[in-house]
Order: C-alpha cells, then structure tokens, then sequence
C-alpha cells in the first residue's frame, strides 16, 4: 500500500499497521468541505482515509426538509463516505448555536462569548442521536470507530446506547478547557460522563492531556488514574509534510504571480474568520511595528488570508467589520504612492496558490490567542525553499509551538512583543533561518499525517475496552 505522496506505507516505520476497517466520522466530510480552504481537520485525516481507505461519515452540506433527509453513500479516492443531510433549525441550532457560540469559545477560552441555550443544546444531542442510528446498521463487526471534535461528544455514548460493542475512539482537534471553564455550562457532567464511552480519547498535547484528566477528576469525578493510564493519549494532528513540500517545488517555476511587488518582503497571516485567531491583535503589531521602523516602510507589508467562516452565527461579521476597519486605518497612517502596508484576502485559495505564498513570504505571523495545533505553521515549515527559508512567528498558545522549536514564540495578545519578533524575524542571518527551519522540517518529516493516523488506530486497537463499562447516554 503507498501513502498520499506515493511512497509505500512500509518505509515510514509507524508501528503496528491498521488493523480492520476504520470508520471516521467528523462534522463535515472533504467532498463538501471545499476544495479552496479545508478544515485543519480534514488536513489531517485526508492523507491517512486516502491511504488506509475505510469508511468516512459526515454531514452532506445540506439543510433539507426532514421528510426528504436521506444518507448518501458514495466512494472517491479509495474512501467510502456517507453524507447525511440535516434540516435548517438543525444546523442552526446544532452546529451554528452550541457548537460554536457554546462549545467553541469554552474550548478557546473566549468565555465571555459563550451562550446558553436550552434549545441549542437539545438540537445538539439530537443530531448526535441521529448520526448513531444512522450509522449504527453501517458498522461490520471488526470496525474502528474515530469520532472527531467537539461537535460529536457524546456520539460514542449513543453508539453504546445502541448496542455498538466496536472499539470506538474520540479525537479533541482544540485545546481542552479549565475545570472553572467547563462548569459555567449547565449540561457539563452528562457531556463529560459521555467520555466514558470511548475506549481511547486522543488530544494534541501532554497539556491538553493533563487539563482533560484534571477536568474529568474535577467535574466528571471519573478515576484519574484510570484515564492517564490507559485512555487519554498524545496525538499531535499534522500535515503531509512531503506532499506540500514537493508541490512547493513544482510551484517553483510559477511564483512570480505569488511574490510581493517591488521586493518587499512579505509577512503572511492565514486564519480562518474567527476571535480566537488573534488577528486583531496581530494587526495592532503589526501598525507597531511600522511606528517603531519608519525604515522599513515601502520595504515590508502584511498579507493577511481570511477564508471567510460561520457566517450563520452572530458576531462573525461584527468581527470582520473591525477587522476591516483597522486595516484601513493603518493604510491610511503609512501608505505612500506605490505600496500599501496591509493587503487582506477575505477568501479561501485553493492549495497551489496558498503554497505559493507559504514560498515566497519571508515571515510567517501566526499569532492565535488559542489553538489545539495550527497546521497552517506546519504548513509553512514545509513548503520553505531549504536553501533561502522564511521564518516562523507562532503564538506559544498553539499546540505546534510545543513542536516548532525553531519558531520565534510570541504572546498573542501583546502588540510590543508581536512587533519586536517581525522585526527580529526580518533580520535573523541566512545560517540561523537555515538551522531553525532545518530542525522543524526533520521533525515533520518523521511526524506527518500518516503517522498521527496510523498511531492512532494503532493504540485504539490495543486500548483497554470501555464497551464493557457503564456507559449512561447523556
């Protein structure tokens, strides 16, 4: 069997292969999740379905009447997928209502943004209710089940209510929240106990993994020993290191549309619309950054990519109005004929394009106040020309900052500091941007897609059964 850059699986050593059929089942699925701008989750899985092959259950895209709901089942690129529909007050209030002004802004620590609604949350455990009976008759009996973010919690527990007796594991994309954090929603213990369903829970970093202990303790009153032992694991999410490095190559020849104009050197943000991306702060460091170096004007600009998101759920275009705002009020203090300071993109790009400007941007400023990992800097690592590389400016928020040792580590939230680490970044030698760049490629190299997915489903394998356990539905 090859890998998704063609290579055969048996030379990257991950271990004890995949064993059965594995079933992925997430929010959304690639085939609707848009060519343009795929989530940081189907990044991650994509190389390892495309590969492993397997079973891939997500919603269609579709809001439809109730009486005309149906599962699609289709196969592409070695995976079968089964696409369910949903109905509009379902989308509105499962997806656009709990999971992203509740669950969301919990995971992220964005608090102050969280909502509570009775009726959100009913329509959450609905559509989780709904995806299990659906997918239920689907299941062989020697099947994996990896379930995938926040938006499917308590999917595991309604498999188990239904007589599923598979190994079923849980996978957290985002960071996990506090104790104090988690108990400010009325409906925290039956998510929590929910857990006890999964026979393996797999989060992005040791910190994460210690917080989802303590949280369990804490608030679920679950035997701590029990989960750090034998049911949390470590399992950083990451990219197809020698597929976007090679399509950088072979992007090469075409790089000029991508380069800055008049050899300015670029600074690049790539966030999706979102409050915990950091990107308004980001932009007060960067306007502080041109007030302290006049010199650099003329000579520097940001580009900032937004892919456009949630634009169902209140307050995303609040922020995207501020975000405009600022930017136009920072060109209005410093442009001059000829060049324009900030430059934003308020839309997705399809791979080649984005791997052009990972190529050509000198900096990489990647700053959210909050993030279980950040592919994107993962990404950038990648795509760098190994001989003139850029350098990486990352939040010490980001899961990948526990990876990228080789990255300048920001606080988000500090404009002073952000401003001081563009600037540093913008005069680091030719020697260090080599040796900083070379360790974080090594590393990716031999932690990529395919082995985050293949070390997963491996430990879920040999992981201690909970379908034996009591496991109440929530």
């Amino acid at each position: 069997m090859n890998g998704a850059d063609g290579r055969p699986l048996a030379r990257f050593g991950y271990g004890r292969p995949v064993v059965g059929r594995v079933v992925l089942v997430s929010h959304r699925v690639p085939a609707f999740a848009g060519s343009a701008a795929p989530s940081g989750l189907v990044t991650a899985l994509k190389p390892g379905a495309t590969a492993f092959g397997g079973l891939w259950m997500g919603w269609s895209g579709r809001c439809v009447a109730a009486a005309e709901r149906r599962l699609s089942l289709g196969t592409r690129a070695n995976v079968d997928y089964a696409w369910l529909d949903l109905t509009a007050p379902e989308y509105r209030h499962h997806y656009a209502g709990f999971c992203n002004q509740t669950l969301w802004p919990l995971l992220h620590g964005l608090t102050d943004r969280v909502r509570g609604n009775p009726e959100d949350y009913r329509a959450y455990r609905s559509v989780n209710h709904l995806f299990a009976w659906r997918l239920a008759p689907l299941l062989q009996p020697d099947d994996c089940v990896w379930i995938h973010d926040y938006h499917l919690i308590p999917l595991g527990a309604e498999l188990r209510a239904l007589g599923v007796r598979n190994r079923i594991g849980f996978f957290l994309h985002t960071p996990c929240p506090s104790p104090v954090a988690w108990r400010a929603l009325p409906m925290h213990g039956p998510l929590l106990a929910s857990l006890r369903a999964y026979d393996l829970i797999g989060v992005q970093t040791a910190l994460d993994a210690d917080g989802l202990c303590r949280l369990l303790t804490a608030v679920a009153h679950a035997p701590a020993a029990e989960f750090v032992a034998s049911r949390i694991g470590v399992f950083p999410a990451s990219i197809a290191t020698g597929v976007v490095a090679a399509l950088a190559r072979a992007c090469d020849d075409g790089m000029h549309a991508c380069r800055p104009d008049r050899g300015c050197q670029r600074v690049l943000g790539v966030d999706r619309l979102d409050p915990a991306k950091g990107i308004d702060r980001r932009l007060a460091g960067f306007d502080a950054f041109l007030r302290d170096h006049p010199d650099r004007h003329g000579r520097t600009e940001l580009l900032q990519v937004i892919p456009d998101s949630r634009r169902g759920v209140p307050g995303y275009q609040r922020l995207r109005a501020r975000l405009n705002a600022r930017t136009a009020a920072i060109n209005a203090r410093y442009r001059q004929p000829g060049w324009v300071p900030v430059h934003t993109m308020m839309k997705g790009l399809a791979a080649p394009a984005l791997i052009g400007l990972y190529r050509t941007a000198r900096v990489a400023l990647l700053t959210p106040l909050r993030d279980g990992m950040n592919l994107v800097a993962k990404e950038y690592v990648a795509a760098q020309d190994p001989d003139d590389p850029g350098v990486l400016i990352l939040s010490r928020h980001a899961g990948a900052a526990r990876e990228l040792a080789g990255a300048v580590p920001v606080d988000p939230e500090d404009a002073e500091q952000i401003a001081y680490a563009i600037e540093r970044a913008l005069t680091l030698s030719l020697p260090e941007r080599r040796q900083r760049w070379s360790g974080m490629y090594r590393h990716l190299l031999t932690h990529d897609a395919l082995g985050w997915y293949a070390d997963f489903v491996s430990a879920l394998n040999s992981a201690p059964c909970a379908r034996l356990s009591s496991t109440p539905r929530p």
